[in-house]
């Protein structure tokens, strides 16, 4: 299982056990990562599904969404840490302070995870997109720093939203 180092595993412990609780028969966690949503808890990617779990004190509370209805996750880096964004067709669901590197990884895991049979959505990303992310996000590092100048950052975007449009 990806995600949690082994401190990570410590400290969220107790969610640990109450996600192996939540499991359902055959179900592999591909994974885990610290997250909060209203409150600190594990949010897992299993081979068939999103799951939250957090602990709290009446016992374990958790949420799932199967991939069927999950639209699509998305991450927001910040400096120190990112927000995944989870669509469903209820809406969005943000979970907040999580590390950097492990959300990546996190998106990845989701984003290549076995396909069920009769699954529709493929919300993978493709190399070339994953590549204009990358660039775009270089870009506006460079601007933040002061490396290169506004009309120099809306230059190089206009090119690279001309390279997705070819």
């Amino acid at each position: 299982m990806e995600g949690l180092d082994r401190f990570g595993r410590f400290v969220n412990r107790r969610e640990l056990d109450a996600l192996a609780g939540k499991l359902e028969d055959g179900e592999r966690v591909l994974a885990a990562i610290e997250a909060t949503r209203d409150r600190r808890g594990v949010l897992a990617a299993t081979d068939r599904r999103l799951l939250f779990v957090r602990r709290g004190w009446l016992g374990a509370r958790s949420q799932a969404w199967p991939y069927r209805q999950v639209l699509g996750l998305t991450r927001k880096s910040r400096v120190d840490d990112a927000t995944l964004i989870l669509r469903t067709p209820d809406g969005t669901v943000d979970f907040t302070a999580v590390p950097k590197a492990e959300a990546e990884a996190f998106e990845d895991a989701v984003a290549t995870r076995p396909r069920a049979p009769g699954e529709l959505l493929d919300f993978a990303v493709p190399a070339a997109q994953a590549d204009r992310r990358r660039r775009l996000e270089r870009l506006d590092r460079m601007l933040a720093r002061g490396s290169i100048t506004r009309s120099e950052y809306e230059r190089s975007k206009r090119a690279i939203a001309l390279e997705q449009d070819a």
